[in-house]
C-alpha cells in the first residue's frame, strides 16, 4: 500500500496496523553542500553506541542526526499542487520506499534479488481526485512498466479514509471483517442491506463526507457507498505548503528574515499554529490585554548548527541554550490557519473549508444531506492543528438547516489515516478491486482503467436519485 503525498510518502504491507515507513516525499541538501540527501536519507536514525568506560559496558541508544544544519536547506519536491511532475525525482524516492524501506530493510538483499522481489508485488496507490488524465497516465506507466509490478490499483483517499474511520468507531465489525478474509470467504461484497431506522453504524458507513487537508490542497469529498460523488466535490487551494509560506513572510517582515527558511518555519508552523475557536474575539482580547498576550506568545529556539541541531519550543523549565536565537510568535499562531476558514486574506477568491463543506453538502440528494452532515471526517496533516474540528463544526451549525445533527470526526493519526484504510482494504477485499497489470494497461489504456475502476458518474448519480425514493418509501 502507497499513499504518496505531496509532504509525506507512506508505505508498507497490506493488512498491517501502521505503514512500515512514514518518509519526506523530497531532497534536500545544505548550501554548503553538494549531495542531496534523499527520502531516508534525512531522517535522525537511533543507533547503539558502545561506550568502553560506561557502566557493564552496556550499549546506550542514540540519535544520529545526518543533517546537523536545518539552516539555508534547499528542498527539491517531486510534486506541484498535489500532482507528480518530477518523475526523476520521484522514481529516486521510491528506489529508497520499495527497497529500504519495506523490501530490504537491511540491505541484504542485491539488486536483482529486490526487482524480483517487486515484480510478485501488487500495488495499492492513492491518486488526487480528478487528477489530469497525462499525469495519471505518467503514474501508471512509471509504477508498471519502470517498477515492474505485478499488478496496480489507483484510487482516490476519500473512501481508504473513510474505512479507517470506521475502523476506529466500530472495531468490532473491522475485526469481523478481517478475520472472514482471512479464512478464504469470497471477498464479493453483497448488495447493499436496506438501512435501518437509528442504525447508526449502518448510516455512518453509507455516507460520508471526507475533508482531505494536506501539504497542497484540500479536498471535500461526500461518499455514497464508498464511491466519490464527484459533482458534488470541492477542492480547496489552501494546503500546508501556502501556510508555510504565509508564516515564513509574516516572520520575515516582524522579525527575522526567514525566506530561505522553509525548512525551519514548517516545523515552527507544526509546533506552534492552532486554529482559533473564535477569532474576532481572541484577536482583539491579545491586542487589547497584555495578560492575554502573554499566554499566547511562545518562543521557538531556531537551529543554529552547533549548539542546537533541531529547533525546539521554550517551556517554563527549558534551560538557556549558549549562543541561542529565539524566534517568538504572539498572534501569528492562529492568524496563519485563519487562511483556511478565510482564503480572501491572502487574496484567493475561494470559498473557506467551511463553506466547502457546506456546498459539498448541498449539492448531494436530499435525503444524504442530514446523513453527510452527521459524518464528517477530517483528515490530512492540517487535521492535526489544535482545535480544528471544533471551529469547523462551530461555524457549520448556522449554515445547515436547525434539524440536521452535526458530527464531525478526525481519525486517531489523521496523516496516515488514507494509508491505514487501503491495508484494511487490500487485506480484506483483494478480489473486487480489480488489479490491472501491464498487459491491462497496453489494453485499455490509463483513461479506460479509470472508467474501469470507477465506473459511470452518471450513472452513480441516477443510482443515487434511485436510491432516495427507496429511502423515503
Amino acid at each position: 500500500m502507497l499513499d504518496l503525498g505531496g509532504s509525506t510518502l507512506k508505505i508498507g504491507w497490506s493488512g498491517a496496523a501502521r505503514p512500515a515507513r512514514v518518509l519526506p516525499n523530497c531532497a534536500v541538501k545544505h548550501k554548503r553542500d553538494t549531495k542531496w540527501l534523499v527520502a531516508d536519507q534525512m531522517m535522525p536514525e537511533e543507533v547503539s553506541v558502545q561506550h568502553p568506560h560506561g557502566r557493564n559496558n552496556a550499549p546506550t541508544k542514540q540519535i544520529v542526526h545526518k543533517i546537523t544544519d536545518y539552516s539555508g536547506l534547499y528542498v527539491r519536491r517531486p510534486h506541484d499542487r498535489g500532482l507528480v511532475v518530477n518523475w526523476e525525482l520521484e522514481n529516486q524516492i521510491l528506489a529508497r520506499a520499495f527497497h529500504r524501506s519495506v523490501l530490504d530493510p537491511t540491505g541484504s538483499l542485491s539488486a536483482s534479488a529486490a526487482a524480483s522481489l517487486l515484480s510478485e508485488c501488487s500495488l495499492l496507490a492513492t491518486v488526487p481526485l480528478l487528477a489530469p488524465p497525462t499525469l495519471v497516465q505518467d503514474l501508471d506507466e512509471n509504477l508498471l512498466e519502470k517498477w515492474g509490478l505485478k499488478s496496480l490499483r489507483r484510487i482516490t483517499s476519500a473512501p481508504l479514509a473513510h474505512r479507517a474511520m470506521m475502523a476506529e468507531m466500530y472495531p468490532s465489525a473491522a475485526a469481523a471483517a478481517a478475520s472472514s478474509s482471512a479464512a478464504g470467504a469470497s471477498a464479493t461484497p453483497a448488495a447493499p442491506a436496506p438501512v435501518a431506522a437509528g442504525n447508526k453504524e449502518s448510516l455512518h458507513r453509507l455516507c460520508s463526507v471526507v475533508v482531505d487537508s494536506g501539504y497542497s490542497f484540500t479536498h471535500v469529498m461526500p461518499l455514497y457507498q464508498g464511491k466519490v460523488i464527484k459533482r458534488a466535490s470541492k477542492r480547496l487551494n489552501v494546503g500546508g505548503k501556502l501556510l508555510t509560506n504565509y508564516l515564513k513572510e509574516t516572520v520575515s517582515f516582524r522579525a527575522w528574515n526567514m525566506q530561505d527558511e522553509t525548512w525551519i518555519i514548517n516545523d515552527v508552523k507544526e509546533k506552534l499554529c492552532y486554529v482559533s475557536t473564535d477569532f474576532e474575539r481572541e484577536i482583539h482580547a491579545a491586542k487589547r490585554s497584555r495578560k492575554v498576550a502573554d499566554k499566547i506568545r511562545r518562543e521557538y529556539v531556531l537551529p543554529n548548527g552547533s549548539t542546537v541541531i533541531e529547533g525546539f519550543v521554550r517551556t517554563s523549565t527549558t534551560p538557556s541554550v549558549p549562543g541561542e536565537q529565539t524566534l517568538s510568535l504572539l498572534n501569528e499562531r492562529f492568524c496563519i490557519p485563519e487562511v483556511l476558514f478565510n482564503p480572501s486574506d491572502v487574496g484567493l477568491a475561494q470559498q473557506g473549508v467551511v463553506e466547502c463543506i457546506a456546498a459539498a453538502i448541498a449539492l448531494c440528494p436530499a435525503w444524504m444531506q442530514p446523513l453527510m452532515a452527521d459524518n464528517i471526517v477530517l483528515v490530512g496533516g492540517n487535521a492535526q492543528m489544535p482545535n480544528y474540528a471544533a471551529r469547523i463544526e462551530r461555524e457549520l451549525r448556522p449554515l445547515l438547516p436547525s434539524e440536521f445533527r452535526i458530527g464531525v470526526r478526525t481519525p486517531a493519526q489523521p496523516v496516515t489515516a488514507t494509508w491505514t484504510g487501503g491495508s484494511l482494504l487490500s487485506a480484506t477485499e483483494k478480489d473486487t478491486l480489480q488489479y490491472a497489470t501491464k498487459a491491462d494497461l497496453a489494453e485499455w489504456g490509463s483513461h479506460g482503467l479509470t472508467r474501469r475502476w470507477e465506473g459511470d458518474e452518471d450513472e452513480d448519480a441516477v443510482q443515487a436519485e434511485g436510491d432516495d425514493a427507496a429511502m423515503h418509501e
